[in-house]
């Protein structure tokens, strides 16, 4: 690490081939610090030798196929600094094999549905960096029961039933990011079961007066919903059950009831 910092202090005027090679030879993270003009293959090639993330500080024009392979073989996520032209099927593959965090840099022809379910699946698997087009139903679903906070990037016409369902068994407040479509008396209940906090995301729409009792009857004390209650799915039986849980609701349940 002081190495590194003289090496920076040193003016450039001063600086000479031999010198930058003897600087890289006892820190390759002098590497950086090396001006273009000093910059020779051979210099390059010993810096990434040494330490595969030197290749974003070499010139794209001395990126060479052999030297970016030998670099995806040992980090598959530095396919990131691999020349366009140099992203071959054999060196997108092994930079994928590597890390499937790799998925991020391939080229798109190279994508099939095979590699997005491996990369949705791995550690640093998300969604969101998926193209659209392969976010189909097992994609999504893949992702979903990795993380359900992947939900936010399901496109709305692969959204399902079942799709719905996967997200709130873990994850309630999704419910007011779901298509209205999706969202059945059932896929309803189960985004306030057994807690109904997430009620006032529902449309309205969306309710009926069976998603409004489960709504009272699965609220707090301090938050049992009956204001949030369109009148229309008033009951008596609602009513009681707020007043039950917080006998200061009175004051707002209309006098009808």
């Amino acid at each position: 690490k002081h190495s590194s910092f003289l090496f920076s202090c040193i003016p450039e005027k001063m600086l000479s081939n031999r010198i930058c090679e003897f600087a890289v030879k006892q820190d390759c993270d002098n590497f950086r610090y090396v001006p273009p003009q000093y910059m020779t293959p051979s210099l390059c090639e010993m810096a990434v030798r040494n330490y595969e993330g030197n290749i974003k500080y070499v010139p794209e024009s001395l990126r060479t196929y052999e030297m970016c392979m030998e670099v995806v073989e040992r980090d598959g996520s530095y396919l990131a600094y691999v020349p366009e032209p140099l992203k071959t099927e054999d060196i997108c593959e092994t930079a994928f094999n590597e890390t499937p965090h790799a998925i991020l840099f391939m080229p798109k022809k190279f994508l099939d549905k095979n590699r997005v379910l491996q990369y949705v699946n791995s550690e640093y698997g998300y969604l969101e960096n998926v193209p659209v087009e392969y976010r189909d139903y097992d994609v999504c679903f893949a992702a979903i029961k990795k993380s359900p906070t992947n939900y936010s990037a399901i496109p709305d016409e692969a959204w399902t039933k079942e799709l719905a369902l996967a997200v709130l068994e873990d994850y309630k407040w999704a419910v007011g990011k779901i298509p209205t479509r999706v969202l059945t008396e059932d896929v309803c209940l189960t985004a306030i079961t057994p807690s109904s906090r997430a009620f006032g995301r529902i449309p309205r729409e969306c309710l009926t007066a069976k998603i409004c009792l489960a709504a009272v009857r699965n609220g707090e004390r301090d938050h049992t919903h009956i204001d949030e209650i369109p009148f229309e799915f008033l009951t008596n039986e609602m009513c009681e059950e707020a007043v039950k849980k917080d006998p200061d609701v009175l004051r707002i349940i209309p006098d009808s009831f």
